[in-house]
């Protein structure tokens, strides 16, 4: 459980000390601050962006390499995970995991399939979402409850992309923000998902608990269930 490349920061240390803390045992993590340095695709992988614009390709090296190490740190014997018809990834028979990443950090998570049932991430610049957005990802309460926070939306938005991740694979149905209603508590690092009548059908739970890091440079959130 570490960083694959030489990059030293602050918030590289401090999220180290937080994924290390939070994750289960059984859980193993990688991450990468440099997308340059990413070693070679093997040619299975390679296949997944042949042809893609070099920053897409870059992301995905990045995002292999640290889900692989992830892998070899839970022992699997093959580190390929492949990518579904819905451009899912696909991980090892017998595993799950998780890959985000954003300008200037990529993760994976990777853990047993017996002992994660719902396993998401997502990786977000700790800035304010675009003009316009807001409206279309936080209900009115959220907003609400966000502006009298002086929290940046961003963490309401990243929540909710880390509930898309964990669950989809679950639900295998495209679903909307405003299936998760997002309180996030940033002073203990956690938030919690209250999921909407219809979601909570399809995994049968109605609320699931995340965890949350927030730095000058980074918003990360992070189910496992």
């Amino acid at each position: 459980m570490a960083f694959r490349d030489d990059s030293s920061s602050n918030s590289r240390d401090v999220l180290a000390e937080f994924l290390t803390e939070r994750l289960r045992q059984g859980a193993r993590w990688a991450a990468r601050r440099d997308f340059d340095c990413t070693p070679h695709l093997v040619p299975e992988e390679a296949t997944y962006v042949k042809g893609c614009h070099p920053k897409r390709r870059a992301e995905f090296t990045a995002g292999r390499d640290c889900a692989n190490a992830a892998l070899a740190a839970l022992g699997a014997s093959t580190g390929i995970v492949g990518i579904g018809p819905d451009r899912r990834p696909i991980w090892p028979t017998g595993y799950t995991g998780t890959i985000t990443h954003c300008d200037g950090l990529c993760l994976a998570v990777a853990s047993l399939s017996s002992r994660a049932q719902w396993l998401g991430s997502d990786a977000e610049p700790n800035a304010v979402l675009p003009r316009g957005v807001a409206p279309r990802v936080l209900s009115p309460d959220e907003q609400a409850a966000q502006r009298q926070s002086g929290q940046t939306d961003r963490i309401w938005f990243s929540a909710k992309e880390c509930v898309f991740k964990a669950l989809y694979p679950v639900v295998q149905e495209f679903f909307g923000f405003e299936h998760a209603h997002i309180e996030p508590r940033v002073g203990d690092g956690t938030f919690s998902a209250f999921l909407s009548p219809w979601l909570r059908d399809k995994v049968d739970t109605d609320r699931l608990s995340g965890h949350l890091f927030v730095s000058p440079e980074f918003i990360v959130t992070l189910i496992e269930a």
